[in-house]
């Protein structure tokens, strides 16, 4: 296709539809090279959205692999090239620190989810209560603790005469009970963990039973609170949905007759009671649109692939650098970067590929790069 550029190199003025030097000093060699369309760049970034919310239901221990892997490849690449031999070994401590660190969480992650689960003590706080992960580490710290001591009590029992084993295992519980209602332990993670202790001493089962009935006030008030808290929770959550069905029946109701009495009004800025931005932030968060999956997806495959992610090859476009150089690891990850400055300025960092030279968006400003359209035929440019 050859397009007669004459008046536009006269005038100075950017046409929009193939690369011109009038905004800022590009190569020579792109001069004339068709710019992609804003259609074509919406649809390639939705391809893209689409395979990090896939993406983003795998493991972030994947993640962490493959990130250690990215930096292990980049570091060998410059061992071979012999270049950045700071860079080099800081990338390979890096990625052996997230093997590590991997390591260390799997295992960690192991015994907390099961709780203390050797020598006849096991605890699934998982599915006793939904704890945090400093509350599990807690809990299963006390849970090791009293084990150790029963132990050692166990033997002192065994080795000394006890008149009676009741009398030689109270104290010791009372005082577990006592850490348990320090702890503010919900009632089933408390209940399993005396439970467990209980078994490990090694008293009969009526024995036992009188054990536990034995225990503080304080402790059997804790079970008896958690109890009643969990109903009065549970009654409230009925109540509110009750209330909420019943005021959604209202709203419904007098929306219906605001559609037939009422002409319509000019659209707001929200979408179902919740702003546009707020919706945009939410729905990008659950695509992982942070320091995740979206940051290893738009990064690495911008490298690799010399500019194109899975949407913009489908398409035909391609990311290129105004000096005509490659996309690297750094200038992808910045790219990437400007992603959050377009939400940053209420999506208007990307609607000004409508309107801005070169048609550059605000990722395309912050890394220095150019979207193009690789299926359509460069334009001819006069030499000067």
């Amino acid at each position: 296709m050859t397009e007669d550029l004459a008046a536009v190199t006269q005038s100075s003025k950017d046409s929009k539809k193939f690369i011109t030097p009038y905004a800022f000093s590009v190569s020579p060699e792109l001069y004339g090279t068709a710019l992609a369309s804003p259609l074509k760049r919406l649809m390639a970034i939705l391809i893209d959205l689409t395979i990090v919310l896939l993406l983003a239901e795998l493991s972030s221990m994947l993640l962490a692999g493959l990130m250690a892997i990215l930096f292990w490849q980049i570091s060998r690449r410059f061992a071979l090239a012999d270049e950045r031999p700071v860079l080099r070994v800081s990338l390979r401590v890096l990625a052996s620190l997230i093997l590590f660190s991997m390591a260390a969480l799997y295992f960690a992650e192991k015994d907390l989810q099961g709780g203390v689960s050797e020598r006849g003590w096991d605890v699934e706080f998982g599915d006793a209560q939904d704890l945090s992960l400093a509350e599990s580490v807690a809990y299963t710290s006390v849970a090791i603790q009293q084990r150790q001591r029963i132990s050692e009590k166990r033997e002192s029992i065994n080795s000394e005469h006890c008149p009676s084993l009741i009398a030689c295992w109270q104290p010791m519980l009372d005082e577990f009970a006592g850490q348990l209602v320090e702890m503010n332990a919900p009632a089933a993670v408390a209940e399993q963990l005396m439970g467990v202790a209980l078994e490990e001493t090694g008293v009969s089962p009526e024995q036992a039973e009188t054990l536990r009935n034995s225990l503080p006030v304080s402790y059997q008030t804790l079970l008896t609170d958690t109890t009643i808290d969990k109903s009065i929770e549970t009654s409230g959550s009925e109540r509110q949905k009750k209330t909420a069905d019943t005021q959604e029946q209202v709203q419904t109701a007098s929306e219906e007759s605001e559609v037939t009495n009422t002409a319509p009004e000019e659209s707001s800025s929200t979408y179902n009671g919740h702003s546009i931005m707020g919706f945009i932030h939410a729905l990008l968060a659950d695509l992982g649109l942070g320091f995740g999956w979206a940051a290893f997806y738009f990064s690495v495959m911008n490298t690799r692939f010399t500019g194109q992610t899975v949407g913009k090859y489908l398409l035909g476009l391609k990311v290129i650098k105004l000096n005509g150089d490659q996309m690297g690891l750094w200038e992808s990850f910045g790219r990437y970067g400007g992603y959050g400055a377009g939400l940053a300025t209420g999506l208007m960092g990307f609607v000004q590929i409508f309107w801005d030279p070169n048609r550059q968006a605000i990722q395309d400003k912050i890394s220095e790069t150019l979207v193009v359209d690789m299926r359509k035929p460069k334009y001819q440019w006069p030499v000067e």
